[in-house]
Parts: C-alpha cells; structure tokens; sequence
C-alpha cells in the first residue's frame, strides 16, 4: 500500500506531530505536538514569528527586479524560493507570504541577474563610448573583451546586450579608466 492509500492517522510515524494532527493521540504524538507549540510560543516570546504578511511590497520590488532583466526563475534562485512561487506573486495568484519567504525575495538584488538575461545596452555603450574617446581602437577593446577574431571589432547592439558583456564592458572600463 503506498502512502497516500493510508488513512491520515497512519501516513506518518508515532512521534511525529503530524500523525497528531491526523487524529492519533497516543504518548509519543501528544509529546510531539507538546514540543512543537512550545517551540513556537517561546520564539513568539522571542518575537520570532513566522507570520503570513501581504505581498504588496514584494510585489513592487520583483517588478523593479524584472524591469532590471531578472526573471522568476533567478529571482527564486537567488532567494532560495521556489520559481513557482515567485510567478505566483507576481500573477496575483499570492495575496501573501510566510516573513522569512518574503525577506529571503526583498534581499536580492538586481546584482543577481543572470548572465544570459538582456539588460538595456546604453550605459554599456556609453562606457564603450567613452573608452572610444580616450583613443582606443575598436579592435583593441574588441581584443580585450575576449574576442578571438583574426580581425575582431566590437559587435554589440545598441538596444539590448546580455548581463555577462555590460558586466565585461565595465570591468574593462575600470582597468583602463584607473
């Protein structure tokens, strides 16, 4: 039988506040449901509750996030929430969440976009721009950026460049702008 096909008293081990909650009042079950409401008054105690709280501002921010190239899959990386969840925030399919949940997706930054994403291109070009400006050659920051061409030059959208270039294009700026 698996477990699924068991009455719910019996899906879980004696000693466990689950089988408690499904009905079974022996001793072992009652110690577990004992332990765990202390646990839980003391961090109360403690101010350490686990509260569900509206999602209207995690809201606002995983829209920034998304405006900044992160989508729900990194989001929920980052955070260590499941994609899923975050999707349903953002679908309205979540009116709200545990405190930890929504601190853990208020704490990622835009810094965790992932390396593929798009980011818009002007600030990369205008730090590309610049390096023009001070007399490097476009073949000189295309070499230095990692191309290996016989005859590389740089070959970056104006619109739209992925995370990891802005990311090369500004360190590179740094070296050389020192």
């Amino acid at each position: 039988m698996r477990p699924r096909d068991l009455p719910p008293a019996e899906r879980f081990p004696h000693g466990a506040r689950a089988r408690y909650t499904s009905g079974c009042r022996c001793d072992p079950c009652r110690a577990a449901n004992n332990a765990y409401q202390r646990s839980r008054t003391r961090a109360k105690v403690y101010g350490r509750t686990n509260a569900l709280v509206p999602v209207a501002a995690v809201l606002r921010h995983l829209r920034a996030l998304g405006r900044a190239g992160l989508g729900h899959k990194t989001i929920g990386d980052a955070a260590k929430v499941a994609g899923s969840t975050v999707r349903k925030v953002l679908d309205g399919r979540r009116s709200h969440l545990r405190e930890a949940t929504a601190r853990r997706l208020l704490d990622v930054t835009r810094d965790a976009i992932a390396d593929a994403a798009l980011v818009p291109a002007g600030p990369t070009w205008k730090l590309l721009d610049e390096l023009l400006d001070e007399g490097f050659t476009r073949t000189d920051l295309a070499r230095r950026l990692g191309s290996k061409a016989k005859r590389p030059t740089i070959q970056i959208h104006r619109d739209r460049v992925e995370a990891a270039t802005a990311a090369k294009v500004a360190r590179l700026h740094r070296q050389l702008m020192r």
